[in-house]
């Protein structure tokens, strides 16, 4: 039998049905599977598809004003939390790896369909994304928790700089997800690896630092290493607004210029007012919308982010962004920290990108040669 999780798998130990042992442990399987909820046997409670509406009911934690910079309360265990409802029949995200953030992204709507009703793309006006980021268990202390930044962020923009509302997301509701463990759900617990695995998680850590422990030792290497351990990952939620396109979208060279404008000015506030460093500028993270007035810049997905006042002065020795667009520091994964010129640096790689492929397929490069363009060697992990 063999349990997988978001950045694990565990197998327990062989059964041999052909012996009177085997067989006791693979019918007390069997038992245990039969009394387990639903939530051990991998089925989200929070998450349901509702078949008479063709859609999906998904349950957010409500940001709560009590609460610091707005992020939902979520303690390891507490009463079950209120919570938003929003329905979507549109993933417009997945993650297809068998480990990581498994990251999964919806458009919703606040609005429960009739029945009969099929939701439109008119219908849709909230972003929603279901991820396992690493994260620490005590969310207090959790330095890039994209929720809590981006409660930070509406706080102090919306007052200090309204003129940047729209080019950063507006969080609407968002949280650590609580599995409810008790008759009626009131007794609730963190969605966590931790939750999952209990003791195997802890037992599954310290094998692997022994390991690593003796490889060091064998090989000299430095003692971060031995910090590569099975990493706690958390269950979270958040919807924000509003709903962007990708720039493969836009019209024209200008429009592009334009919004990557916009990106970076929102960028710069972020930073500047808020201590918050994004550290993930990608092409995939600008989007844009349409306005009255032209194009607007929409900068997204504050998962690698982390908040500067929470630094505790160390060193960030771990890669952080995508690949094609990585500073030089981070891509040598040296013990450089990250400062907001790395940000400033993978925008000059995104525009080295799409000056060398275009932004979308009627700007594409066209050529007749077979020989590959050295900038490919960018997502290859080739620092040359």
């Amino acid at each position: 039998a063999c349990v997988f999780g978001p950045n694990y798998a565990v197998a327990s130990k062989s059964m041999d049905v052909s012996t009177a042992e085997g067989r006791r442990d693979f019918v007390r399987l069997l038992a245990y599977w039969s009394f387990s909820e639903d939530h051990r046997l991998g089925y989200d409670p929070t998450m349901r598809r509702l078949k008479e509406l063709s859609c999906w009911e998904i349950e957010i934690p409500a940001c709560s004003d009590n609460s610091e910079d707005g992020a939902a309360e979520t303690g390891a265990e507490s009463q079950m939390p209120p919570t938003n409802v929003f329905y979507s029949n549109l993933m417009v995200t997945v993650s297809e790896r068998l480990f990581g953030r498994h990251t999964r992204c919806f458009l919703a709507t606040p609005d429960k369909p009739l029945p009969g009703q099929k939701l439109a793309a008119d219908d849709y006006s909230v972003f929603v994304k279901d991820a396992w980021p690493e994260a620490d268990e005590d969310s207090s202390k959790d330095a890039r928790d994209e929720i809590r930044h981006l409660a930070k962020i509406k706080r102090i923009l919306g007052e200090k700089r309204p003129d940047l509302e729209g080019t950063y997301p507006t969080i609407k509701a968002g949280g650590r997800v609580l599995i409810g463990c008790s008759e009626g759900g009131g007794n609730a617990v963190q969605d966590t690896t931790r939750f999952i695995l209990g003791n195997v998680l802890e037992q599954s850590k310290a094998a692997e630092k022994r390991a690593l422990e003796t490889i060091a030792e064998d090989s000299e290497a430095e003692d971060a290493q031995t910090k590569r351990i099975v990493h706690v990952r958390v269950h979270k939620r958040i919807a924000t607004t509003p709903i962007g396109q990708p720039i493969s979208k836009v019209k024209s060279v200008f429009e592009l210029l334009v919004i990557i404008a916009d990106v970076m000015k929102c960028h710069s506030a972020i930073y500047n007012e808020c201590s918050v460093l994004h550290r993930d500028i990608s092409i995939n993270n600008i989007l844009f919308r349409r306005t009255p007035n032209g194009v607007a810049g929409l900068l997204i997905d504050f998962d690698h982010s982390k908040d500067e006042e929470l630094d505790d002065g160390t060193t960030h020795d771990m890669r952080t962004g995508t690949l094609p667009f990585m500073s030089i520091n981070n891509l040598e994964n040296n013990n450089t920290k990250r400062t907001v010129l790395d940000d400033w640096e993978s925008l000059i790689y995104i525009l080295c990108w799409i000056g060398t492929y275009g932004y979308n397929s009627k700007t594409a490069r066209k050529t007749m040669s077979s020989k590959p363009l050295k900038i490919r060697q960018w997502v290859t992990d080739n620092m040359q």
